[in-house]
């Protein structure tokens, strides 16, 4: 899956990190197409609606949904912290 962002991104990183950006980009590559085959694996295998918690409940024994919903909201507040912190202590300008 490739969003907008890889597209706007790929300037600002180029500047920041020089010859690194293709070796980057490469790794992020491989991750995200290990990411995208083991949800077709579980897809297949559970094919239910409902993603990861109905892996962790069939196959864990995983009872309370808190334990697969809040590492993902805590991922979404530390997003939502940075955004606010930015967005009050700006970078000074180069």
């Amino acid at each position: 899956m490739i969003g907008a962002g890889i597209f706007a991104s790929c300037g600002p990183a180029t500047a920041a990190a020089g010859s690194g950006v293709p070796v980057a980009l490469a790794v992020a590559a491989v991750v995200a197409y290990r990411n995208a085959t083991s949800s077709a694996r579980l897809a297949v295998r559970y094919p239910e609606s409902g993603g990861s918690y109905v892996y962790a409940r069939q196959r864990l024994g995983v009872a309370l949904p808190a334990e697969v919903v809040l590492p993902g909201l805590a991922v979404v507040a530390v997003g939502i912290i940075g955004y606010v912190v930015r967005r009050q202590f700006p970078s000074p300008p180069p």
